[in-house]
């Protein structure tokens, strides 16, 4: 399982403290993660796509 695969899994079992997790270079462009909670995280080069609102 990889990271990604394990933070949705995480995730959807109703966890939401990510703190100093690593997802470096991570590709998140799909993911829903309201709520959750990434300080102290690795998030260097992550891949987020942002929705535009126009």
């Amino acid at each position: 399982m990889n990271a990604i695969e394990n933070l949705v899994r995480r995730y959807e079992a109703g966890e939401r403290n990510f703190r100093h997790i690593n997802l470096e270079g991570a590709n998140l462009s799909n993911l829903d993660l309201k709520g959750a909670d990434f300080g102290s995280a690795n998030l260097r080069d992550i891949v987020k796509k942002v929705k535009s609102s126009v």
